[in-house]
């Protein structure tokens, strides 16, 4: 009886190992036996020219510290879906450990589901780019609370330091005075905040408050995207010590108003898309406190049916652009009218420009 059970068993993991034998290690399969057959999902493969890209699910966990990712083969690329059972807050529990013998030229990306906030204590990414070239991570239906339960130098904060990528969905719950802090020392390319909204179907803000005893003090986020739904745009939420070194700006979704001051303090910007279905002529008033010290690309892709009528052109003519703003209008096809024409003025004088 004995013999035909310890038979069973070994079946049993030899059929899994035939399985998962290429994305786990085979040498640390003792330690992987759990992770293999109680918490892993594989969902796809995809095939590139160089390199095949594993996606997998991560679930049935109720803490950070059941997962061992030492024993994950890193000859893949890897997009890991983590789902934990309830809601955990992200710290480091969560021991990212990727064994390599030499670091991969293509990235790797987590998506976590189901998280209770971030612990700003932790250093959770720091030692993926030993394997791999880039990071992403995105966050859906978790909320954006920032915990901390110890105090120290800021220089040690660094909890998306290693992230090229950083994406809040639609399913993120924010909140109102956010601890800045959770960008110390980031250098992110590019970060997302989704389904920010202010309306009576869903009140869903993010601001950011500075610290009374630690400023922030390093902060390098290159491109901020925001969707929104009647949402006013304001300095607390594009707070300038965050996006100090900001260059790349796309709004998308309908604004119920843009702060006329919001970018004074965001000397760096290069380039600011706003994808508008609601385009409202107030919406020009950034220009006369828009601090250049070098061209700004500005596009409007206007998306309803706003087509700048005569009764509006009072307004539009109190407004010229800077001569190192480069205007591009995108939008419907639409009869010309005496404020269109005083808008596409400064578009005709850059015509130059734009051709090189």
């Amino acid at each position: 009886m004995k013999i035909s059970i310890v038979f069973s068993l070994m079946l049993f993991f030899i059929k899994i190992f035939s399985a998962f034998g290429e994305v786990f290690q085979v040498e640390n399969s003792d330690k992987c036996l759990r992770m293999i057959s109680v918490f892993i999902k594989t969902l796809n493969e995809q095939n590139s020219l160089f390199f095949k890209i594993e996606s997998i699910l991560i679930h049935k966990f109720n803490s950070f510290s059941q997962l061992d990712f030492s024993c994950i083969n890193t000859d893949f690329g890897y997009i890991f879906h983590i789902s934990p059972e309830k809601k955990l807050i992200l710290n480091s529990q969560l021991d990212i450990h990727l064994i390599s013998f030499e670091k991969k030229n293509y990235g790797i990306g987590f998506k976590f589901n189901n998280l209770l906030g971030f612990d700003l204590n932790s250093n959770i990414f720091e030692k993926i780019l030993k394997s791999y070239e880039a990071l992403s991570v995105s966050f859906y239906y978790s909320k954006f609370t920032v915990y901390s339960n110890k105090t120290f130098d800021n220089s040690n904060i660094n909890f998306f330091q290693y992230t090229s990528s950083v994406s809040f969905s639609f399913s993120t719950k924010y909140e109102m005075n956010t601890n800045q802090l959770i960008f110390e020392n980031c250098n992110i390319d590019n970060l997302y905040f989704y389904g920010l909204s202010d309306n009576f179907l869903k009140r869903n803000i993010l601001s950011f408050k500075s610290n009374s005893t630690r400023q922030l003090t390093n902060s390098n986020i290159e491109t901020l995207n925001l969707k929104s739904y009647h949402y006013n745009l304001d300095k607390f939420l594009i707070e300038p010590e965050i996006f100090k070194n900001l260059k790349y700006l796309i709004l998308d979704g309908f604004f119920k108003s843009i702060n006329k001051d919001l970018f004074y303090n965001l000397g760096l910007l290069k380039v600011i898309i706003l994808e508008s279905e609601n385009f409202r002529p107030e919406y020009f008033e950034w220009f006369s406190n828009l601090n250049l010290s070098q061209y700004l690309f500005l596009n409007f892709k206007i998306k309803d049916s706003y087509n700048f009528p005569y009764e509006d052109f009072c307004f539009y003519k109190d407004y010229s652009f800077s001569p190192n703003i480069l205007f591009y209008l995108t939008m419907p096809l639409t009869n010309c009218s005496c404020t269109l024409a005083w808008i596409f003025k400064t578009y005709t004088s850059n015509m130059s420009f734009y051709k090189k």
